[in-house]
Formats: C-alpha cells, structure tokens, sequence
C-alpha cells in the first residue's frame, strides 16, 4: 500500500475515531417497540427504509407522515425501562438504551443534562426539553401522538445487554414509538449519529493526480457500511470492514459517491 495506505489510513482512523468518540452508540430502542406508521404500528425492528412514519415537527408543530432514510442497530450494555401511564390508566414500558432523547414536559424551575446527543428543544411547548431516557424522572409528561400527555411513573436502569434499533426520519426528524399494548406512542428524536456528523468538516486524500475527498456522506458511509461497530446492517456481495488492509478498496468506493 506503501504512502497512499499510510496516508489515507490515517485520516479514515482519525476521522472515524473522532466521530464514535462524539457519538459513542447511538439512541435506540428494543426491537420489539412499536411506530407510528402510515400503515399502523410496526415493529421498529421491521421498519425499513421507504416507510412512511407519524412525525411532529417540533418548530411549527405540525403532525405528517415522513418517509425512513436510514434504520440501524447496534448493542449496549444497559438497558432503560421507562413506565408511562396516560390520562385512562393505560401503562406501558418503553425499552430504550440510555441515551436515547425522549420529549419530555417537565415541573417549573426543573434544570434537566443536557441532552447527549445534543438536541435543544426550540418549539412553542413551555417546560418542554429533549431528555436522555436516562436522565427522565418520575412525574414528568411525554406527548402521545393524539396530543394528549402521557406520565412517567417509574425509570429503571439495569446492567442487561440490549440489542437496540434506531431510525433516521426524513426533514422533521422525529418520531412516536409505544410499547406492546400501548394504545398511543410519545415522541422522540432520531438520527442521533448525523447529528454527530453535522460537525465533522471533512478530509482531503491526494496521490498523485487523484483527489478524494472524504465529506460528512464519506464518512457516514464509512460509519455504516464499513465500521463494524456502526454497521446498519446493511450487506452486498463484498462486505468490507475498516480495516488496514482494505483501505484502498474502501477509498474507491468512497470515490463513486461523487
């Protein structure tokens, strides 16, 4: 591979560690959790891309069906159980991992982390806020898909692996997800690992007169096709992984998407 392998290596490397160190996992939810669909409620594990799902966008408030981008998954070593029960004393129990951003109305005076993915909540709800599921409390509201309010009762965090599922929701990213038996979903956020990307400035590769440049679509092609950790799933005939030896092979599939 001689200068072109080193060279190159070392900004994928570099790059892509910079990215897992920012995202570090992404938010999801057990597979078994159901969404808000165009078709009725479905499995997040079964989503996949072209569906349509019951959003709200969160600047004007406005509900729509919007169509599914990305849908990934990935493993955790906790696992939150989030025990809601709305306005008719329906329960249900949300399985999340531990970061993932839930809306949440919260008491007056309330100062919850800031959300580990980032997201600040700018829509017209008072005392609403994007809160780590595990960060919810107690007593805190989370809006169902009719616009009713559903209550937490309890937040349990436990040491259990969790095999855990996320989807990327296209223009107002977000989404309603309800546990079996639920009768309405609340809302969340996703697409929690592009909006780690959103930073990323981007890397240039030359070699002789070759010029690749490694962008946010490079390396989110990267994170999701060629890094074992971030992979979405997603395979052809010739699966690569980030590895050193299949760097040149991976820069030419990098250099087709421009």
């Amino acid at each position: 591979m001689g200068n072109i392998g080193k060279y190159g290596y070392k900004i994928v490397k570099s790059s892509s560690r910079r990215i897992v160190q920012a995202v570090k996992k992404t938010c999801s939810f057990h597979g078994s959790t159901l969404i808000s669909t165009a078709n009725g409620y479905k499995p997040i594990s079964a989503i996949r891309i072209g569906d349509f799902v019951w959003s709200r966008d969160e600047y004007t408030g406005k509900y729509s069906y919007q169509p599914v981008t990305n849908w990934y998954h990935n493993q955790y070593q906790e696992t939150v159980y989030v025990t809601i029960v709305d306005s008719q004393g329906n329960e249900q129990i949300l399985i999340s991992n531990a970061i993932h951003p839930f809306f949440a109305k919260v008491p007056y005076d309330t100062i919850t982390p800031v959300s580990s993915e980032g997201h600040d909540y700018q829509g017209e709800i008072d005392h609403g806020v994007w809160v780590d599921a595990s960060n919810l409390q107690a007593g805190y509201q989370l809006l169902s898909e009719d616009g009713t309010w559903q209550t937490i009762k309890s937040v349990s965090i436990t040491k259990e692996a969790l095999t855990a599922y996320n989807l990327t929701v296209d223009n107002t990213h977000t989404y309603f997800a309800s546990a079996q038996g639920g009768k309405y979903g609340v809302w969340v956020h996703n697409d929690c690992a592009n909006n780690a990307l959103s930073k990323f400035k981007g890397s240039k590769l030359s070699y002789g007169s070759n010029i690749i440049t490694i962008d946010k679509a490079g390396m989110k092609h990267i994170l999701e096709r060629h890094h074992p950790e971030y992979w979405n799933g997603t395979t052809k005939a010739n699966q690569t992984f980030l590895v050193k030896r299949q760097l040149l092979q991976i820069l030419r599939k990098l250099s087709n998407l421009y």
